[in-house]
């Protein structure tokens, strides 16, 4: 078929027209694959950085934990460490280079750590042996220094578990019948003030706020039977307001010149006159010292023992029981060491089959005008058919007037009748 040359540029130009669609179309089609991959790619980069993020946050998380682990770590550190120093607060310590027996900077370093707040109630304390070792002494000077200890109230002996700090607070409550009364107490506590001092200022105060017609006297000495055996000869003195003290609390005083300055007489034994004038020396004036010894009738049942061996001594303080063995070696009479027992640190029943064992029986006064040792009868129980011997120490007559004389001149001072 033949074409005219009009035809054939309008098909030329159809042609044409169609390869510009075909060409339009598959230009479209590159567009919407071009725009497909772009949003593919845009997906993927937002993956990319939803990825990136997630691992950020990851991270984030991670030094998280890892800071709140540091900070643990940090806390337990600080823990740690304060345990550390307290527990080396509690090490006990002693002075070679220092005078003072080793079983009194014991039990200074004791009570000093209960005063002070370091050793509280339930505390445990090392065994006799472990704190021997620790300061390469004498297991009898830990358990010396232990004894004082318990024998003060301050430590308790739990029989198969161990040595405790006891519960002091009790010795707080009659200080606190007033919110004044216990602002003081606390003040005086954080101010470093043992109880019995504390106890001392808080009577002479109320002497001071109910009437000032009494003088205070204050008598010192190294056992609790001295002590009561003193107190008991001047109990008559209606005019006094005695107030008793054993040496070891005195070392234990914040202030014991300020304490003790507020006696009008402080009386001692003559064994311990210059021990305290040495303590207080410029309060001399006010030391008076008495003279004790052994009663007559004591001595003459003394001597008269038979069997040293089935003799024993009962007392409250090792102290005089010491006293009551040194006295008997003047008579050439020794008893033997298992002989001796105390009745702060014996059962009930431990003390009367000890004294069940014996012929004869040595006890101080203060036992002799309260039989009723430890809560039983000790004397119903045990003592029938014993020789039983008391230990009377007695002041001398000079030193009796000595310190009425004393006693009568403070109270012309202070305009007070006489006693």
């Amino acid at each position: 078929m033949n074409l005219n040359k009009k035809e054939i540029e309008e098909k030329t130009l159809e042609n044409k027209k169609t390869d510009k669609l075909e060409n339009y179309l598959i230009k479209n089609k590159q567009i919407e694959e071009l725009q497909k991959y772009s949003i593919k790619n845009k997906e993927i980069e937002e993956l990319q950085q939803y990825s990136i993020k997630n691992k950020q946050i990851e991270e984030l998380q991670k030094d998280s934990i890892k800071n709140k682990q540091i900070e643990e770590l940090q806390k337990d550190l600080i823990k740690n460490k304060q345990i550390n120093q307290l527990e080396a607060k509690k090490i006990i310590r002693i002075d070679r280079e220092s005078n003072l027996p080793v079983y009194k900077q014991i039990y200074s370093e004791v009570v000093k750590k209960i005063n002070e707040g370091i050793f509280n109630e339930k505390d445990k304390l090392p065994t006799d042996r472990e704190l021997s070792e620790q300061l390469n002494i004498a297991r009898g000077t830990v358990k010396k220094a232990y004894e004082h200890l318990i024998s003060d109230g301050y430590i308790t002996r739990k029989v198969g578990d161990g040595t405790y700090i006891s519960n002091f607070n009790s010795n707080k409550s009659h200080y606190l019948k007033s919110d004044l009364m216990k602002e003081m107490f606390e003040v005086l506590v954080s101010e470093k003030y043992t109880y019995k001092e504390i106890d001392f200022l808080y009577n002479i105060a109320k002497n001071l706020k109910e009437d000032n017609k009494k003088i205070n006297i204050l008598i010192v000495d190294c056992n609790q039977e001295a002590l009561i055996t003193v107190k008991r000869k001047f109990k008559t003195m209606e005019n006094a307001n005695i107030m008793l003290c054993e040496f070891k609390e005195l070392y234990q005083f914040r202030n014991v010149l300020l304490t003790l300055s507020s006696f009008d007489m402080i009386i001692t034994t003559e064994n311990h006159y210059l021990e305290l004038c040495s303590i207080i020396p410029t309060l001399k004036d006010k030391i008076v010292k008495v003279v004790l010894s052994v009663a007559s009738k004591s001595v003459a049942k003394l001597v008269g023992i038979k069997d040293p061996t089935k003799t024993g001594i009962i007392t409250k303080s090792k102290r005089f029981g010491d006293i009551i063995d040194i006295n008997l070696r003047r008579f050439s009479i020794e008893i033997p060491t298992d002989n001796f027992i105390t009745s702060e640190k014996a059962s009930v029943e431990d003390m009367i089959d000890f004294i069940r064992k014996k012929d004869a029986i040595i006890i101080p006064p203060i036992y002799a005008a309260d039989i009723n040792l430890s809560g039983e009868a000790i004397f119903d129980l045990a003592y029938a058919g014993k020789s039983v011997i008391v230990f009377k120490y007695t002041i001398e007559d000079g030193s009796v007037i000595h310190v009425e004389e004393k006693v009568k001149k403070l109270l012309e001072d202070k305009g007070i009748n006489d006693i």
